[in-house]
Parts: structure tokens; C-alpha cells; sequence
């Protein structure tokens, strides 16, 4: 009998309906006192975890509050200036202080996190004035060059390379789509994936994983953003009537997101900024300090449902795992199993589909079956390299 019409790869780990990541861009060592700002809302990561830090801000609301959560680090390695920056302004790379290298490293160790690679100055001067690092860049060799110049930055501060990156303001090109992939990244955010922020009429096809090029990279969506409920209408403002009808339609849409994401099993992954401060003295949206109320009523409207909480790399892996895993029968009664590499996961979770399975048996011995909010899986460790079926006995 076919063993894919008896247990197939679940859609998610733990019988989760989709997977969730905060994402939070352009943590740099930079500090921007720009007009209208101050405190920590100057601080792209320059103060570390210093007290009125912006990390410390993420580890006492975001990290500390919600125990569960995941958050995914866009860093640029060398955060260059759009124009001429507020007088008290500091720009290094990311591999000048010592203080910011321990702190990066620190980051990097820590469970809950994932370290990516947002390019290396962000932006790039050209004749037609200062563009986003890899917009309109035609030539893949160029854009490979700038990857790997900025890759030497990143090798000084971490022990690992990237696994997954996202281009600055999501402008990116074909020739730099094939130079992300020839540069080794597994996973890499591409574009905004809604249509609108404020939408729902974004077609699920747009809103889940995808290969973009030959070399087997996967585009990782983004599909909500931090800011769909704006700062003028947080829930501690006064409540005045016209605001608070304002509110709840945003709020009605919000939800409107959420449950199509769950319902299609796409992935959960929220956009947000690490800091308002611009250079341009324009408030930077979105941004943490101004939707923190926001994020605590998504994250408690997504809390309501199964979801697993992961890195984009764990979530790339799955995926990748569910479309290439394949499972053949042998004539000896054991099912042999052929898994693509992985860089973070270490158990393939299978869905089991025939009641009769009570459990898996592998060489190191049997793995029961478990009741999940999804479905009955098992769990079998990804060195397994065949297993055989036990039955229910009367």
C-alpha cells in the first residue's frame, strides 16, 4: 500500500495551523537623533542593551510579555546615511566597536532569535541619486560583489554565515535575485506580499513560500505589518467615538488577515522597524515604540489559535521538507526516506492519516503517535533513514 495515503508531512509542526515570526528590520549600530525623537526611539542598536535601549525596549514588552514568541533580526552591515544625517548622529559597520560585536554575538546565541542579512550600506549612490542597496542593479555579478563585500563584515562579528537575508525596502531585481541565491542564502524576503496593509483582497497564492530561482531559494513572505492599527487610533488614547469605530474596522480587518493566513496555512510573519528615527526627519512607519499596543492585540488575536512559533529558517525548512520529502516502500516491509538537508529543524513531523497506526518504529526503537489540534503525528528525528509501520492490535 502507498504509504503517502496512510501519512504525509504534516502541514505544520505540532498540529499548528501556521507558523509565526516578528520580523524586525534594520538593527544596525546606529544612533539617529532626528527631529521629534528621543530616548531609545533614537537607537537602532548603538546602546545594545543599555537601559533606555530599543533591545531592551524588544526584550521587556516583546520578549519578556510573550514568552513563546520568535523574532527574526534584519541587519545591514554597514547602515550608510540616505542623506546628510542630524548633527549627533553615529554610523559605524557592524564589526567596528567591540561593545556591538559582543552584543550581536549575544543575540545570535540566543534561542529565540534568528540573525539575518539586510545588505551592506542599504543604500548606494548613483547618478540618478542615492537608490535602496539592490534596486536597479542589472548586472548579477554586481550585486554578488556587494554581497560578499558585506558577508566580510558579517564574518567578523559571527561565527556562522547568514541563512537567509532580505533586500533594503524590498527592491530587488532578477539579476540580484540569482545573485542572493548563488551567494548561498537558503530563504530571502523578496517584497511586502499583501497588496495593501489595510487589505484582504491578497490572493493566497502571493502569501506563501515559494522557489524564485534555479538554485532552490525560497522567497519567505511577509503578510502582515506591525502598523495596520495606526499609532493615532492605540488603544490608551482617549476613546472618542469617531476613533474608536475607527479603530474597531481596522481591527475587524486585522482579524479579516489573520483568518485567512490560518485558514490557508500560510505563514504568520509580521513587519515591523527596530526604531521611528529618520534621517529625513520623517517618522519611520512602522516601528516598535509606536505599535506596541498593536502588536499586543495581534499577538493575542493570533494566540487564540494552534500556531508554531519559529525562526524563517525552521519555517524554510519545514516547507522545504513538505514539497521535496519523499518516502518509498521496501520489500522487506520498512519505508525508506529521502529528506533534503536542513539547517535548523531536526525532526520530520508526519500527519498520520490511517487510524490503524498506533505508532513508528525506527532503529532505535517505536515513536507513538500523539493527538495534536491538527491531526494524530509523529515525530521521527531527521537522521532516520527508514521506519516501519505498527498497527493497532485487536
Amino acid at each position: 500500500m502507498d504509504p503517502m495515503t496512510r501519512l504525509r508531512v504534516a502541514r505544520w509542526p505540532n498540529g499548528a495551523a501556521s507558523p509565526v515570526n516578528l520580523m524586525i528590520d534594520d538593527l544596525a549600530d546606529v544612533w539617529l537623533p532626528a527631529r521629534g525623537c528621543r530616548g531609545r526611539e533614537c537607537d537602532w542598536g548603538f546602546l545594545g542593551r543599555g537601559p533606555d535601549s530599543a533591545w531592551r525596549f524588544v526584550e521587556e514588552r516583546l520578549l519578556g510579555r510573550w514568552p513563546d514568541l520568535h523574532i527574526s533580526l534584519y541587519i545591514p552591515v554597514n547602515r550608510r546615511p540616505l542623506m546628510e544625517p542630524p548633527a549627533g548622529s553615529r554610523f559605524h559597520p557592524i564589526d567596528e566597536r567591540p561593545e556591538t560585536r559582543e552584543f550581536l554575538r549575544a543575540l545570535a546565541d540566543h534561542p529565540r532569535i534568528e540573525c539575518a542579512y539586510h545588505g551592506k550600506d542599504h543604500f548606494r549612490d548613483t547618478p540618478q541619486g542615492r537608490l535602496q542597496e539592490f534596486q536597479d542593479q542589472d548586472s548579477e555579478e554586481e550585486a554578488r560583489e556587494g554581497i560578499l563585500r558585506g558577508l566580510e563584515h558579517w564574518n567578523r562579528v559571527f561565527d556562522a554565515p547568514p541563512i537567509g537575508g532580505k533586500y533594503p525596502g524590498y527592491q530587488g531585481t532578477d539579476a540580484t535575485d540569482r545573485a542572493v541565491a548563488k551567494a548561498g542564502f537558503r530563504w530571502w524576503c523578496r517584497r511586502f506580499n499583501r497588496t495593501r496593509i489595510q487589505s484582504t483582497d491578497s490572493l493566497p497564492e502571493e502569501l506563501t513560500l515559494r522557489w524564485f530561482t534555479d538554485e532552490r531559494c525560497l522567497e519567505l513572505p511577509t503578510t502582515l505589518a506591525g502598523n495596520v492599527l495606526p499609532p493615532w487610533l492605540r488603544s490608551e488614547w482617549p476613546r472618542w467615538p469617531k476613533r474608536w469605530w475607527q479603530r474597531r474596522r481596522m481591527e475587524t480587518v486585522l482579524e479579516m488577515q489573520v483568518e485567512q493566513l490560518l485558514a490557508a496555512g500560510l505563514p504568520i510573519t509580521i513587519q515591523e522597524h527596530i526604531a521611528p528615527s529618520r534621517e529625513d526627519g520623517k517618522r519611520q512607519r512602522n516601528n516598535l515604540q509606536d505599535d506596541g499596543s498593536a502588536l499586543d492585540w495581534m499577538l493575542n488575536l493570533i494566540h487564540r489559535h494552534p500556531v508554531w512559533h519559529a525562526h524563517p529558517s525552521e519555517i524554510a525548512d519545514h516547507w522545504r521538507l513538505r514539497e521535496t520529502l519523499r518516502l518509498e516502500v521496501r520489500g522487506d516491509g520498512w519505508i525508506g526516506i529521502q529528506a533534503p538537508p536542513c539547517d535548523l529543524l531536526t525532526h520530520i513531523e508526519l500527519e498520520i492519516l490511517d487510524p490503524r497506526i498506533a505508532a513508528l518504529a525506527t532503529g532505535d526503537g517505536p515513536v507513538p503517535v500523539r493527538d495534536t489540534p491538527g491531526g494524530r503525528c509523529c515525530s521521527l528525528h531527521l537522521g532516520t533513514q527508514a521506519f516501519r509501520i505498527m498497527e493497532r492490535t485487536r
